[in-house]
């Protein structure tokens, strides 16, 4: 008797869906590659520097000033006239030129910060990853000389 069934995981463009899915059942062994190895040992030494506020404001400093910069241009480019009539007449530049700064100033720290976030939720999964392969082959050998050897008293 036919199972109408049968070709359901290649209807639905499945077609290795009776292929095993655990990482037990396929025995592939996996390891860190060399990029990651690298990540983790840059990160390691250079993951306390890199949070600091004065770095994160140093070097996030030129993508807010050109954001600010940018921000400038537009008002004083003069593309809307209407509001270029209402700026000119009621409007002080130490205002423009103080929130752009201060949007400078968020821009880098806040991007900085953003990076660094990154990288050590990438630092901390690569260690997870690391301790969960080295204790792997470990926990298997344990199972194995526990079950055969002498029991504990």
């Amino acid at each position: 008797m036919h199972n109408p069934l049968s070709g359901v995981n290649v209807l639905f463009n499945r077609p290795f869906a009776k292929l095993p899915l655990t990482f037990a059942q396929t025995s592939i062994k996996l390891m860190l590659s060399a990029k990651e190895e690298e990540f983790l040992k840059y990160w390691e030494t250079s993951r306390n520097k890199q949070k600091k506020l004065i770095y994160q404001l140093l070097v996030g400093l030129p993508f807010g000033l050109l954001i600010s910069v940018l921000i400038i241009a537009n008002f004083f480019s003069g593309w809307y006239k209407r509001a270029d009539m209402i700026a000119n007449s009621q409007f002080n530049p130490m205002v423009l030129y103080l929130a752009a700064v201060l949007i400078a100033i968020f821009f880098a720290v806040f991007s900085k910060k953003f990076q660094w976030d990154q990288s050590e939720q990438r630092y901390k999964e690569l260690l997870a990853k690391k301790q969960k392969l080295t204790n792997t082959p470990n926990a298997a050998e344990e199972n194995k000389s526990g079950s055969m050897g002498k029991p504990e008293n």
